[in-house]
């Protein structure tokens, strides 16, 4: 399921955007995933859990100092409950482009009650919605907004129709 608020706008590649939130933060600790910062923010205001596993492909990196930008640059609106725990982890398929070397913190083989889970859903979703690219591309913020949030509704709709079939 696409959950309210779960989509944005991320730069091409999901390359790293230096906007400094904090000026208490050196320039080396920039919020350089701000975007998914703020994505991953609103997605988890809107739930009332005490676990979250999240499967993205750059997870080692987007971690490293999530617990302090939460705590800092974060604002209060999308901060998780503090009771939350976040265990970021590696879809299978993207695991062996990264180092072996203390990795398997984030790996899904070794994670206990995810069973034989890849972790590439996300990845599955986006492959029914590549082709909206060259729809949206030249619309307005307003008119590509509504055409995403109606395909992803559809999905939603789609997924919760076939469930236990």
């Amino acid at each position: 399921m696409i959950l309210p608020c779960g989509a944005g706008n991320l730069h091409k590649g999901e390359r790293y955007v230096t906007l400094l939130i904090n000026a208490s933060f050196s320039e080396g600790d920039l919020d350089r995933y701000c975007n998914m910062d703020y994505i991953f923010g609103s997605t988890i205001s809107t739930l009332d859990l005490l676990f979250v596993i999240i499967s993205y492909d750059v997870a080692c990196q987007w971690f490293t100092n999530l617990l302090s930008r939460i705590k800092f640059d974060w604002p209060d609106e999308i901060k998780p409950k503090a009771q939350l725990h976040i265990q970021p982890l590696i879809p299978k398929l993207h695991e062996p482009a990264h180092e072996r070397t203390n990795h398997e913190q984030f790996s899904f083989n070794y994670r206990v009650g995810v069973g034989n889970t890849d972790g590439e859903c996300p990845e599955r979703i986006w492959s029914g919605h590549n082709a909206l690219g060259n729809s949206t591309k030249t619309q307005g913020p307003g008119s590509r907004h509504d055409m995403l949030d109606d395909h992803f509704g559809f999905w939603n709709w789609e997924k919760y129709k076939s469930m236990g079939m």
